[in-house]
C-alpha cells in the first residue's frame, strides 16, 4: 500500500491549557494527472504560516477567531511525505509564531473536547472519500441545547464555515502548486480534493488531549 505520489502535510500545533493539540491537512498535487510534488522551501512554509495566521485572526474576511482563549497556536510544520508516508526531506520546515496566537473567546469548555470537521470529497464511499480535522475547542462549544444536549445548527454552520474558510485560503494561495485534499494509501492509493466541510452536532472527546492535566480530588467524608 502506498500513496500515489509524494505530497505535503500541514500540521497546526498549539497549547491547550497544560496540554497540546495538533491537527493536519494534506496538500496534494493540483491537477488530475498525479505527479510527485517537490520539496517545501522555507519561504513557502512562511507564506503558508501567514495564511494560517490571517485565518486564525479573521483577517481579510471570514469568521473571526472564536476558539477559547485557553487555546493557543504556536507553530505550523509543512513538509513533503513520500509514497510510504515518511518525511522525505531534511531539514524539516516549520514556522513558529512570535508572538504566540491565542483564541479570542473568554469561554472555557473542557480541553479534551473537540468539534470535528469532516472533509468531504466528490466520492461518497471508498478510498479517500473523506478526512477529518479535530479542531481545538471553540469557546461556545460547551453550551449545548438544553433539550437536545447537542450543538445548535447555527453553531455547526459557523464551525463548518470556519474550516472551509481555511481551506479556501490555502487553495487560493496554492493555486497551481497544491490543493487541500484527502490522501489515502489503501490499495494503489488515491488523492481527492476537498469539496465541502461538514460538522456534526455531537461534541467529540479526544483522550490524547488529556495527557498532562493533573487531576486534583476533593474528598468529603460520609
Amino acid at each position: 500500500m502506498a500513496y500515489p505520489a509524494s505530497f505535503w502535510k500541514l500540521v497546526l500545533i498549539g497549547g491547550l491549557w497544560n496540554d497540546i493539540w495538533n491537527t493536519t491537512l494534506s496538500l496534494i498535487p493540483p491537477a488530475d494527472a498525479i505527479v510527485g510534488m517537490g520539496p517545501v522551501s522555507q519561504a513557502t512554509c512562511d507564506d503558508v504560516a501567514g495564511v494560517v495566521h490571517d485565518w486564525w485572526n479573521g483577517i481579510g474576511g471570514g469568521a473571526a477567531n472564536t476558539f477559547s482563549s485557553g487555546v493557543s497556536l504556536t507553530e505550523i510544520k509543512l513538509n513533503r511525505l513520500d509514497t510510504a508516508g515518511h518525511y522525505q526531506d531534511d531539514p524539516t520546515r516549520q514556522h513558529v509564531f512570535v508572538p504566540t496566537l491565542f483564541g479570542a473567546s473568554a469561554q472555557y469548555p473542557p480541553p479534551n473536547t473537540s468539534v470535528v470537521s469532516s472533509l468531504l470529497t466528490d466520492a461518497t464511499r471508498g478510498r479517500g472519500h473523506r478526512g477529518r480535522m479535530y479542531m481545538p475547542p471553540y469557546g461556545d462549544q460547551g453550551a449545548v441545547g438544553s433539550t437536545t444536549g447537542t450543538l445548535t445548527a447555527a453553531k455547526t454552520d459557523t464551525y463548518a464555515a470556519n474550516t472551509a474558510n481555511l481551506i479556501t485560503r490555502l487553495n487560493t494561495y496554492g493555486l497551481a502548486v497544491f490543493r487541500v485534499g484527502v490522501a489515502s494509501k489503501a490499495g494503489s492509493g488515491v488523492f481527492r480534493p476537498v469539496t465541502a466541510v461538514a460538522v456534526g452536532s455531537v461534541v467529540d472527546t479526544m483522550r490524547s488531549r488529556r495527557n498532562k492535566d493533573v487531576e486534583v480530588y476533593s474528598t468529603h467524608s460520609v
